[in-house]
């Protein structure tokens, strides 16, 4: 893999869109993004940063619906593969049910949510482990303007919802990572 040059997604952070050598002449890449909580006064915010040293809140538990997100500040095309690492466990210990994860990648206009990609996790069991998953999914061809939001949603399903979502980039086994396909000219 090789480093090439700046990303169409928040260029103010270090690049690290990665790309193969068959990649590169198909004209495609993948940019890893890492899914964090950053807490201020107000509350917790959940973005989509390519820093992986970025601080977060390990966990989201429960029955949840949240938006990773991360504002475009240059116009690309997602179109293709991509890749999500997660972890996570089932956190009712009383038998008989399932909880599992389902992923939505959206791009939002500020006033619109188009779905552009979709997976699901596979269901587990009551387990005190965790569970490792690396999803893919397709990604349906979208341009993506400035001020527009990337945006990846964390839904809580099953039987039983009661879900632990691990996403704290700063500790392995305990990363939430996407990797989008952009297209690249």
């Amino acid at each position: 893999m090789a480093i090439i040059g700046e990303s169409p997604i928040d260029a103010g952070e270090p690049d690290n869109v990665l790309q193969s050598f068959s990649d590169a002449t198909a004209g495609r890449s993948l940019q890893l993004y890492h899914c964090v909580g950053t807490i201020d006064s107000v509350g917790t915010d959940y973005v989509l940063v390519r820093d992986s040293g970025t601080s977060s809140p390990t966990q989201t538990a429960g029955n949840f619906d949240i938006d990773f997100d991360i504002t475009i500040n240059k116009p690309t095309i997602v179109a293709g593969i991509a890749t999500i690492d997660v972890n996570f466990k089932h956190m009712d210990t009383s038998g008989g049910d399932n909880a599992l994860i389902v992923f939505t990648l959206r791009k939002f206009d500020g006033a619109t949510e188009t779905d552009i990609g979709t997976v699901t996790t596979q269901a587990v069991l009551e387990s005190a482990s965790t569970t490792s998953d690396k999803l893919q999914f397709v990604v349906t061809r979208t341009k993506l303007n400035i001020g527009d939001t990337l945006r990846l949603t964390a839904d809580a399903g099953g039987s039983d919802n009661r879900v632990r979502l691990f996403h704290d980039p700063g500790t392995a086994g305990n990363e939430l990572k996407l990797w989008v396909p952009l297209v690249v000219s």
